[in-house]
């Protein structure tokens, strides 16, 4: 277990402890921490379809593409997946969801 960075002297002792004692087999188990900044397959290759939404999608920052990315994914349904990324390359043919 490395210790982490502590140049500019603002971890504190609760804080140091904390990160000590975490276990590592439950570290990146959050759904937040497993986005991905690219948007996955299939649903990357159904926007490489449409070029001027795929343009689109590939010139915004890496938060947006991993926002939009986890929204379409996330769908606890399947069936909703599909109309989110239609919504997501409808709207990417000049602003953003």
């Amino acid at each position: 277990m490395h210790r982490p960075d502590d140049r500019e002297g603002r971890i504190r002792a609760p804080g140091l402890k904390a990160f000590q004692e975490r276990r590592e087999n439950r570290s990146g188990i959050y759904a937040y921490e497993q986005r991905r900044d690219q948007l996955e397959e299939p649903y990357a290759g159904v926007l490489m379809k449409n070029e001027a939404a795929w343009a689109f999608f590939q010139s915004q920052p890496p938060w947006y593409r991993k926002t939009v990315g986890w929204w379409v994914v996330s769908a606890k349904k399947e069936a909703t997946r599909p109309t989110r990324l239609e919504k997501l390359i409808e709207h990417s043919r000049g602003k953003r969801l």
